[in-house]
């Protein structure tokens, strides 16, 4: 039988006082993370003691390398986010316990956590949009391929999100193009000559009783449902290899060096809230999207 030592108890009294001033789903996170801590040093009482290296070994335990558990299967690596949430957690109890004069140093102070990602190009190459519109023109589906050329120049020739293409109505269709509907404002947007010939081919071959202009489609049958943004991602990600929010930027781009470099206009264009926006998302891209036309 043992024994906790004053100072143990001490630590633990403010460590479970500190756990209940804290909501129930934190206290329960925070009481898991404390309590793998405690079990990974030995004891309480050297929590008082334990120094960086002991903090970064236990975030390491986090994270098993690639292979099999005892029952067999497949370990997985923690990701970073939870990492940071436990280094958070241990951060806190130190600072508690240092207010509470049972510490001296926050060893988990300097620690920081960062996982190097390859940066993606924002913007998709001249390539990657004819490679995707010519897997598009070789579906077999009459139907299907309508629809999803439709889809596919909503996003490059005229920069609507996700949201503004699958709440587009057939009663927001009128003779002077589409109108797009937003919480804040709607505006009228006109489309060109090739936008309009895919709208119509789609709308010929339509026959959904959906209020929606573009519906689900699956085993060749049109679904009284709108289609949902993750389809919209989804169709991206096949065709084009990259997010909508990609092609969007591309197609803003486009515009903008078409309008010789004219803001207000790539700002009506782009359907932006704030025009800083659309000047922010040209800065930051117009770098990375020059070379395109220095090869021509």
């Amino acid at each position: 039988m043992t024994f906790m030592t004053h100072n143990e108890h001490r630590v633990s009294y403010h460590i479970q006082f500190w756990l209940e001033s804290y909501s129930r789903n934190t206290s329960i996170s925070y009481g898991k993370t404390t309590s793998d801590f405690i079990n990974f040093i030995g004891s309480v009482e050297k929590i008082t003691i334990c120094s960086e290296k002991d903090i970064i070994s236990f975030l390491n335990f986090l994270s098993p390398c690639s292979g099999k558990n005892k029952r067999g299967r497949p370990t997985l690596n923690i990701s970073t986010s939870t990492k940071n949430q436990r280094l958070s957690c241990l951060n806190a109890m130190f600072k508690m316990l240092i207010k509470n004069e049972c510490l001296g140093i926050n060893p988990a102070q300097k620690i920081k956590i960062s996982e190097e990602k390859p940066q993606k190009n924002p913007i998709v190459d001249i390539e990657t949009i004819t490679e995707g519109l010519d897997k598009i023109s070789k579906i077999y589906d009459p139907t299907l391929r309508a629809r999803n050329k439709f889809i596919a120049l909503l996003l490059l020739s005229n920069a609507l999100k996700r949201s503004e293409i699958t709440n587009i109505r057939l009663e927001d269709i009128i003779s002077e193009g589409i109108v797009i509907r937003n919480t804040k404002r709607s505006r009228l947007l006109h489309l060109n000559p090739s936008v309009l010939k895919a709208m119509k081919d789609w709308v010929k071959l339509r026959s959904s009783l959906s209020p929606y202009l573009l519906t689900s489609y699956a085993r060749k049958e049109q679904g009284l449902e709108k289609l949902s943004n993750f389809a919209i991602r989804d169709f991206s990600m096949k065709f084009f290899k990259c997010c909508p929010q990609q092609l969007r930027t591309r197609s803003i781009l486009d515009y903008w060096h078409r309008a010789s470099n004219d803001i207000d206009l790539v700002h009506i264009h782009s359907g932006n809230h704030s025009k800083q926006s659309t000047i922010r998302q040209i800065n930051k891209n117009h770098v990375a999207y020059l070379p395109d036309y220095e090869k021509k």
